[in-house]
Parts: structure tokens; sequence; C-alpha cells
């Protein structure tokens, strides 16, 4: 990956500062990644994309890598990590841009364009349920067992000590695929991983995501349609999630299509990058 045309940003409105990578030109296309990333995960995204006539910006959400990380669960609701991809295209001067969210990206992806649908052209989410149809699921199926985990990460300090042990044994276990991953990842890559979730409050910021979760929930009844013309990534051999979820969203997302990836876990993008890549480039240039 040549890189000397990355350009590193950040946000500086008063707000907590986001931290993104931007690489090409063209219609702008924001990456959101998920837990446990940064940026980086879209390393084999970021230039495919670009070459193909995007400007490709990706975040380190809140909390994440370089962007801030401010105390307190209530800074990590999701309006909040909403409105920073508001403040990173304002930082650019971009009105309008495609965005593309995988995971708790999607989460963020879905909340954005119910709050800001104004500023969406159109809406790629990966591995993500919609947040009504995660919340009914959580009662009506099987997800409330695969979502195991969220209920854990609501103890406080437990969860990273727990995480921390060995080097990161546990979250190494996922970058190396566990769930679905990259079986390419390099020993490079898995130390870039734990450097970047050794910072100061970091993991505990990327846990936060999921006790703000109590805050920030969408309940079924009070949720936006959305509008954005929308295309859904979905790894069938997901562990974390339920298949169904992905069929789900009809129901809040009229204009939506669903594209499933048999072979593939919880990162199709990092799994196989070419077919998500070729995915993208061709619902976002479709007229």
């Amino acid at each position: 990956m040549a890189r000397e045309r990355w350009i590193h940003g950040l946000t500086r409105d008063g707000g907590p500062e986001i931290h993104f990578v931007e690489h090409g030109s063209g219609e702008p296309l924001v990456l959101l990644h998920g837990f446990p990333d940064f940026w980086y995960m879209w390393r084999h995204q970021i230039p495919a994309l670009a070459s193909s006539g995007f400007r490709v910006i990706a975040l380190d959400l809140r909390g994440y890598n370089r962007s801030a990380a401010p105390i307190g669960v209530r800074n990590y609701t999701v309006d909040k990590l909403s409105n920073d991809v508001i403040r990173v295209l304002d930082t650019l001067g971009i009105l309008t841009a495609h965005v593309a969210g995988h995971d708790w990206g999607g989460v963020i992806a879905w909340d954005l364009a119910m709050r800001h649908p104004e500023r969406l052209r159109k809406l790629v989410v990966m591995n993500a349920p919609h947040p009504a149809t995660y919340t009914r699921a959580l009662i009506t199926s099987a997800q409330a067992l695969k979502s195991w985990y969220v209920a854990a990460f609501q103890v406080p300090l437990l969860p990273e000590l727990l995480l921390k042990r060995r080097n990161m044994a546990a979250l190494q276990r996922v970058w190396r695929g566990a769930g679905g991953g990259s079986q390419s990842v390099t020993e490079s890559d898995l130390s870039k991983y734990v450097k970047t979730f050794s910072r100061e409050y970091r993991l505990t910021a990327a846990l936060n995501y999921y006790r703000a979760f109590l805050f920030s929930a969408h309940r079924p009844e009070k949720v936006t349609p959305v509008s954005a013309e929308t295309l859904i990534l979905w790894g069938a051999r997901d562990k974390y999630l339920v298949p169904q979820l992905a069929d789900a969203a009809l129901r809040h997302v009229p204009n939506l299509r669903v594209q499933r990836f048999d072979a593939l876990g919880h990162w199709p993008q990092l799994e196989d990058p070419a077919a998500v890549n070729s995915a993208i480039v061709k619902f976002l240039a479709a007229g």
C-alpha cells in the first residue's frame, strides 16, 4: 500500500478532536470502523476505492486511536458519535457524502441516515443491524445468546482488565480472525492494534459504546425511516449476529438491497477485500 498521498487530519472546532485519513479525489466516501478496530481496518479499501474515483475519508471514531477519548459513558451515546461524522464533513467543507460503516460504524451510519438525511448520498452497511431491529431481536430471537458480551461489557473495569491480560490475547484472537476476519493478518498489523488499544483510556472508551447503548437505543416505535438508497453487505458466517437481521432492516429502509457473502464472517471487508470493494463501487457508481 503506497501511502505517500494519504493525508492525516483532525477536527479543530472546539469539540473532541476526531482524527481521519484522507485519500483520493471525487465523490466523498466516509468509512466508519467498528470494535475492536480503528481507521487501519480499511487498509484494503482506501487505495482501491480512491483509485475508483472516490475521495475516501476513514475516521478514527471517538475514543479510538488518535481521536480524543473524553471521560464518561454518556460521551459515547450514538447521537454524539454520528454528530462527530458531521463535524468531520464540516471541517472538510463537504456538504454531502456517501457513508459506509461496519459493526459499530454501521450503527453510527444508520443513526446518521436517520438524524441527518440531508448530509447523506448513499449508505453502505456491513454486518451491522439496524438499531431498532437489533433491539427487537434481543427479545424475540437467538440474538440475545450471541450478544452475551454486550451484557458482560456493562460491568465496570473488569472487562478492561480481562481484555488486557497477556498482551491482549483475547483481542488478538479476534484480530487474527475469530468470528470471521482477515486470515492474512501480519505481526505488524497486530502490533499496530495492540499499540492503539494500549493508549490511555482507549479500551475503556471503546467499551463505553456498549455501555452507552442503554441511553441511546432506538425504540422501534420512534424510528425515522431511512430515505437514502442503502446496500447491506452481510457475511453470513457472522458469529455475533443472527442472519435474519439483514433482511429485518427492510421494515425501516424502503430503498434497500441486501448482498450476502455465504463464505464470509463478521469482517467481510478483510476476508475478501476484492469482492467487497467491487460491490461498494458498483453500488455507489449506479445512477
